[in-house]
């Protein structure tokens, strides 16, 4: 499925337009938002949103580009943090390899485990 919003039309008091389009951009990942992965049944999914265009009054800016992929980059961490908070805690443990390494390569993150002493 396919969505066209045209947020940026509306004005909202003391916010810029690139705010609407960062919130939408969230909002749109955050609200199709799905936790699986453990079901070994998965349900159809219904039909997921797989484009969203956002319509301006004029040519989009840098700022407006920057806000949505700002936006994007919100959803999918909110997302990521939900998939790991919904992991039941015999898989995702502080010492979970799997997991840690997953985040460090594709975030380029380090991590340290902290031990109880």
């Amino acid at each position: 499925a396919d969505a066209a919003l045209y947020l940026t039309e509306v004005d909202v008091e003391k916010r810029a337009p690139q705010w609407a389009l960062q919130t939408a951009a969230t909002l749109a990942l955050e609200t199709t938002y799905r936790f699986d992965q453990l079901k070994t049944e998965k349900e159809r999914k219904a039909r997921a949103l797989r484009h969203v265009a956002f319509g301006t009054s004029g040519r989009p800016s840098r700022a407006m580009d920057a806000a949505v992929r700002r936006g994007r980059a919100v959803g999918e961490g909110l997302n990521l943090a939900r998939d790991l908070g919904n992991l039941p805690p015999n898989i995702c443990t502080p010492r979970s390899e799997e997991h840690t390494s997953e985040l460090q390569s594709q975030f380029h993150l380090v991590c340290r485990l902290l031990l109880e002493k």
